[in-house]
């Protein structure tokens, strides 16, 4: 599971001063009630600060089947993008692609609504023992129909049962992906010179 950061009541200008020395992104977050009430959801101006600084953070949120993981972009809809905001960007894969990443052997991912430009990410090993990342750089973006998604398109080798393909990614997603969904296909690289990190003492804030 995802590191959760140990501070116990967070105010905004803590994000902002995270900001402000470009500290890592933010895994995931999870706002705690006073008088045992758990976790809660967090306001609409906490969702809006943590959507401007840490775009890909992953929010702990009460439901009536326990607590669920939500990426903050599906708690606000439509947000306002800050112009100026300076977010340091995640790229999450399960645990088991941290050999083939690392190698280079794997350079490119499918992913459906997980908007990501251009530039600087963090790859994130899920679930992974020591909470490995490791910086990375995101060469190139390309929108497909997820529908007539091509092996070659998704970069896999020619032989690819791409039904097969594409109900395997269904999968990832607990929403599903409609039929007629665009999804990127995010080519990347680590940045040489560069080892994995552990985040078992947990983010610095």
């Amino acid at each position: 599971m995802s590191i959760i950061s140990p501070v116990v009541h967070v105010r905004n200008w803590s994000f902002w001063e995270r900001q402000q020395r470009k500290a890592p992104a933010l895994l995931t977050m999870v706002a705690i009630g006073d008088q045992g009430r758990g976790p809660v959801v967090p306001c609409g101006r906490c969702r809006q600060v943590m959507h401007d600084l840490h775009p890909d953070i992953d929010v702990i949120v009460p439901t009536h089947d326990g607590v669920n993981m939500l990426p903050v972009r599906h708690l606000l809809p439509d947000a306002f993008i800050h112009p100026d905001a300076y977010a340091a960007r995640l790229l999450r894969f399960n645990k088991r692609y941290t050999e083939s990443v690392m190698s280079g052997e794997k350079s490119s991912t499918v992913r459906f609504n997980e908007p990501l430009s251009p530039g600087p990410v963090t790859i994130v090993f899920e679930d992974h023992k020591d909470h490995l990342t490791v910086p990375a750089v995101v060469t190139d973006i390309e929108t497909f129909p997820f529908s007539s998604l091509t092996a070659q398109q998704a970069s896999q080798p020619p032989q690819t049962d791409m039904s097969t393909f594409r109900s395997a990614l269904q999968q990832h997603y607990p929403n599903g992906i409609p039929q007629n969904a665009n999804v990127d296909v995010i080519t990347f690289r680590v940045e040489t010179g560069h080892r994995a990190q552990s985040l078992d003492a947990g983010p610095d804030l």
